[in-house]
């Protein structure tokens, strides 16, 4: 075991590697998430703008971003879906997705140039990085 890693108190939901494999971040139910150094175990940057827990966690390809997204779907103060830069820790832009339930699956695409959101309101929805507007949407699928 290289590090046991502590800075949680609450239940951890999601966790996902940077590309480059030096990065984790996690996403727990305190309502925030962390950006470790993997090599260290040490805590890089602390992700606060929660009300409930952090459920979905991604790593642009590049590393530059992070997505992430927790069960505020209804909230009007707090957005569930925040970008940030990863490094600096500050928020870039957070939205709902256009979603009315609870947010499910974000992840970037393999070039980093968009994003999806889908949700428990049987939508996905493809996102520009650029301009952060909704390029393409499919609605009604069925979850299993």
């Amino acid at each position: 075991m290289l590090h046991t890693l502590t800075g949680h108190r609450g239940i951890l939901y999601c966790a996902e590697f940077s590309t480059d494999g030096r990065y984790l971040v996690t996403g727990a139910g305190e309502s925030k998430s962390l950006l470790w150094d993997v090599e260290t175990g040490e805590i890089l940057v602390q992700y606060h703008s929660f009300l409930h827990s952090v459920n979905i966690v991604s790593f642009s390809p590049d590393g530059q971003y992070l997505l992430t997204a927790c069960s505020d779907y209804k909230n009007e103060e707090k957005k569930p879906i925040v970008l940030w830069d990863t490094f600096s820790g500050k928020q870039l832009f957070a939205f709902d997705g256009n979603h009315q339930e609870t947010i499910t699956a974000i992840d970037f695409s393999p070039d980093g140039k968009t994003f999806l959101t889908a949700g428990e309101d049987h939508t996905i929805r493809i996102w520009s990085l650029s301009d952060l507007l909704e390029t393409t949407s499919v609605e009604g699928f069925e979850l299993y």
